[in-house]
């Protein structure tokens, strides 16, 4: 996942920088370019916002760190925590609004199994499903099992 973000920042870095040149060099195209610049910029920044970054379970809630706004899921409203495979998830899925690659895959999905559900993964493996009354959450802790032992030890599972 590290190396396809490297990848599509520098590329994004490199675009960037051509249309500033092109920009400054040719008047006529000053502002197309300048636009185009500054789209590319916030097409890389925003997906760092809200990708996630870490999982912590605290007595009352699971929160999905990002460097944007927190997400927090009630330990109350949890009942069930398994692990789960990619394709399982994946296999029939769409995203209806969401990232599917840069800096991770969130956000909302749809599949006939699974129905309406939240995705905040850093990774394709070790993914851990949590459900809510209102919707799945597939997440991707370094340590499934002990992110399901937490889980277990607050007694909501």
């Amino acid at each position: 996942m590290w190396v396809l973000n490297s990848g599509i920042f520098t590329f994004n870095a490199i675009l960037t920088i051509v249309f500033l040149i092109i920009a400054f060099k040719n008047p006529t195209d000053k502002i197309p370019m300048t636009i185009g610049a500054i789209l590319i910029v916030i097409c890389t920044i925003l997906p760092a916002i809200w990708a996630p970054i870490k999982y912590i379970v605290t007595e009352q809630k699971i929160i999905i760190k990002r460097i944007g706004p927190e997400i927090a899921i009630p330990l109350a409203d949890v009942y069930a925590v398994s692990r789960i495979p990619y394709n399982e998830v994946f296999c029939s899925a769409i995203r209806t609004m969401g990232c599917g690659g840069m800096f991770g895959i969130y956000g909302n999905f749809k599949s006939a199994s699974m129905g309406k559900f939240k995705v905040y993964m850093t990774r394709r493996d070790k993914l851990v499903l949590v459900r809510t009354p209102d919707k799945p959450f597939v997440l991707t802790p370094d340590d499934p099992e002990g992110f399901i032992d937490a889980l277990q030890q607050k007694g909501k599972v």
